[in-house]
């Protein structure tokens, strides 16, 4: 035999339904830094040396020069999404001294204009030649 619900436990019952309801349905999942995606298109076809910097609503490519030893400073480019040049010159490490591993896609956060920043708080700044 059931008893008859009270008002508060109605009210109680309507809202965790509908709670459990909005969990379900129309919730996006946002991206983190880790998801990146790139333009659809690469400004420069068939480069495999460039990546993207950046998310979904904008972002660079990065081009590094290839190099003979690991020392900085690097060298390279930075491409805007359309294929134009944004900058061409040296990177140099910001603090002075860290090893930057330019394998390592992770490590690259964003462009400020000025610097490519990395993880830990760390950048490479922008030189030109």
């Amino acid at each position: 035999m059931t008893t008859p619900r009270s008002g508060a436990n109605r009210i109680v019952s309507l809202f965790t339904l509908v709670g459990a309801m909005s969990l379900g349905c129309g919730c996006q999942r946002t991206r983190t830094s880790a998801q990146q995606e790139s333009p659809a298109v690469p400004p420069i076809v068939g480069r495999v040396d460039q990546f993207w910097v950046g998310g979904l609503d904008g972002g660079v490519f990065v081009i590094f020069e290839p190099r003979s030893s690991s020392k900085m400073p690097l060298r390279g480019r930075i491409l805007r999404a359309d294929g134009s040049t944004w900058f061409v010159g040296e990177f140099v490490p910001e603090p002075p001294g860290i090893e930057v591993d330019i394998r390592d896609r992770t490590a690259f956060k964003g462009w400020d204009g000025e610097r490519l920043l990395l993880t830990g708080g760390q950048a490479l700044r922008a030189e030109p030649l």
